[in-house]
């Protein structure tokens, strides 16, 4: 089971980005925790803090709280400019060595207009992915892809099992597991059906 942070937050009156304290987080993972038998992987956005310490010691919070895994994004709470793939990794490594799952996001497609789509972007990603495999994650998630062809480019030129965010329009589960996609993410659409 995988929780969002956008819906989380939103669901307790915060807005996403880290406003939810966290504290508040680690006591939403217990409260999951507590009530299933199946693994938790947890959305800690950046990582709460701005050096790669910090998300480590978020990390072995969460893991403390029950926590298998965490999603780990590679630019700073309400940022668009991504960090630069080594600190983006060095963050990552700091988690992996936690020993949780570490589902590593790049936002390289975050924001992006149709014209700005091309090859340039899929190499970025997969130089991300292979900076934060490298580093010690276990997966690659990148949201906010929508056409098929790119979504098989990447999945198979990716060194890490990609997960990918669902929409309305992007395919049905099968489609993309065809197209080698490992996981699928809904992030806040639950929450936004159930508003």
């Amino acid at each position: 089971i995988a929780t969002g942070s956008y819906g989380v937050a939103e669901s307790q009156g915060y807005s996403d980005g880290e406003t939810f304290p966290f504290e508040l987080a680690l006591a939403n993972c217990r409260q999951i925790v507590g009530v299933t038998d199946l693994p938790v992987s947890v959305d800690i956005e950046a990582g709460y803090g701005p050096a790669p310490d910090d998300v480590a010691r978020s990390a072995a919070a969460m893991a403390g709280a029950g926590a298998v895994g965490i999603n780990l994004e590679d630019r700073a709470p309400g940022e668009t400019v991504l960090l630069s793939p080594a600190e983006a990794a060095a963050r990552v490594a700091a988690a992996a060595k936690v020993g949780v799952w570490v589902n590593a996001r790049t936002d390289v497609f975050l924001g992006k207009q149709p014209g700005e789509l091309g090859p340039a972007l899929i190499d970025d990603t997969i130089a991300r992915a292979e900076a934060y495999a490298a580093a010690g994650a276990n997966s690659l998630f990148v949201p906010f892809l929508g056409d098929h062809p790119t979504i098989a480019a990447i999945c198979a030129r990716s060194p890490l099992p990609v997960n990918v965010l669902w929409a309305p329009g992007r395919g049905t589960t099968a489609e993309l597991a065809a197209l080698g996609v490992a996981r699928i993410s809904y992030g806040h659409g639950p929450w936004a059906a159930a508003m």
